[in-house]
């Protein structure tokens, strides 16, 4: 249970970080 959901959890985390990153 929250094996894949974690991962795709963490996933939308680096990802909207990576898009905050390119923003700036």
């Amino acid at each position: 249970m929250g094996g894949k959901y974690g991962a795709k959890n963490e996933i939308v985390k680096w990802r909207l970080e990576e898009n905050q990153s390119k923003i700036r």
